[in-house]
């Protein structure tokens, strides 16, 4: 919603609610790329109609009756089938997403190396991208939180938090444990 705002507002941030309207449309009109469906046809049956030339339904005529009663008995079957496809494409989805992720716990004392974040330095002539990627190696002091620890160097002096997902075991650590996707399959 943020980037479609962007693209109507441009200079004039004082306008940007004037084309909600269209852009809400846009959104209920858009079909879905998992359920093949527009929001709006899911919610009520019939997509959105949006000019009064299209609209063609007469109160009082018995087919027409028919016709709303057998689309409304097929909407729960609809809601189901769009629940199991959504359900179905998070599954892929998070199955994609976790392919590589690992449970990494380290214990006090252990040797670890963190991500390197440095900038480029034209003045010094150093460049970001050929500096180390990791650099090292830190022991852990203690744990902070579910995926923090705390690090020291060599002279007991704190260097910061650091999130799992900075670091890495030493080569020589053969104390932390690492869980892969593969371990728990071996295990169940």
């Amino acid at each position: 919603m943020k980037t479609m705002l962007m693209a109507y507002v441009k200079d004039n941030h004082r306008l940007w609610d004037v084309n909600l309207p269209e852009l809400g449309c846009a959104i209920r009109t858009a079909k879905h790329e998992v359920t093949g469906q527009t929001p709006y046809f899911i919610n009520f049956g019939c997509e959105m109609m949006t000019h009064g030339s299209e609209y063609h339904l007469k109160i009082g005529n018995e087919e027409n009756k028919q016709r709303v009663y057998d689309r409304s008995k097929n909407m729960n079957r609809l809601r189901d089938w769009v629940k199991k496809r959504i359900d179905t494409a998070s599954d892929n989805i998070r199955e994609r997403y976790n392919l590589k992720r690992r449970d990494v716990h380290f214990k006090e004392n252990d040797l670890v190396w963190k991500k390197n974040y440095v900038l480029s330095d034209k003045a010094n002539y150093f460049t970001s991208k050929f500096a180390d990627r990791f650099v090292g190696p830190f022991r852990v002091k203690r744990k902070v939180g579910y995926c923090t620890y705390e690090l020291i160097n060599d002279n007991g002096k704190s260097i910061g938090h650091w999130h799992v997902k900075d670091l890495k075991p030493h080569p020589q650590n053969s104390d932390s444990h690492v869980e892969s996707d593969s371990d728990v399959d071996s295990v169940t």
